[in-house]
């Protein structure tokens, strides 16, 4: 089964529905229906994603033209202010690597899976790349935990049945991007 996706019109009504901060809502609304929806549609028409918008949007008060930038601010968003606007529930982040070595990790394990042309992987695929990724960064942490904090804490990985795919492919190239711009 797949989610279909959202219409501009469903977009604007699920995101009318939301219990968010009434004038970030309504300015939000209001860029969404002039072009936000059709700017940015492969993530409008997702519900999860269309989230991470708003969410974004709430901190920056726009969503960048330069996707670069746009990935960068939705990954600070869901890194460390996407729970300040839930009442004080904060998401456990398991492995406490500091914002800059989470995204290095993710960056590395991305364009490793990239380069395998891997898009969907099981538990054990998954925690080998994370594993590798470290080794290599010289980072050191639980695989097992790391890849609870994409899903559980980032929502950058999302489970499908038996297998862990990225919850937008597009955050797999840009990580994997940023990885080999700053290869030296």
């Amino acid at each position: 089964l797949r989610v279909a996706k959202l219409s501009k019109v469903q977009a604007l009504s699920l995101v009318s529905k939301l219990d968010y901060e009434a004038e970030i809502k309504e300015k939000f609304l209001q860029q969404l229906e002039q072009n936000l929806y059709e700017r940015y549609v492969s993530f409008a028409s997702n519900p999860l994603l269309l989230t991470i918008l708003l969410l974004t949007y709430d901190q920056y008060a726009d969503i960048p033209e330069k996707m670069h930038l746009f990935y960068q601010e939705c990954f600070n968003t869901l890194y460390s202010r996407h729970d300040a606007s839930k009442g004080g529930f904060k998401r456990v982040n398991l492995t406490k690597l500091p914002l800059d070595d989470f995204s290095q990790l993710l960056s590395h394990m991305s364009a490793a899976s990239y380069f395998q042309q891997k898009r969907s992987f099981s538990t054990e695929e998954l925690l080998g790349i994370i594993k590798d990724a470290s080794e290599a960064d010289d980072f050191q942490v639980d695989p097992e935990c790391y890849k609870n904090d994409l899903i559980e804490a980032l929502c950058l990985l999302v489970q499908d049945g038996l297998e862990y795919i990225y919850s937008h492919r597009s955050f797999q190239e840009y990580f994997t991007a940023k990885y080999i711009s700053n290869l030296e």
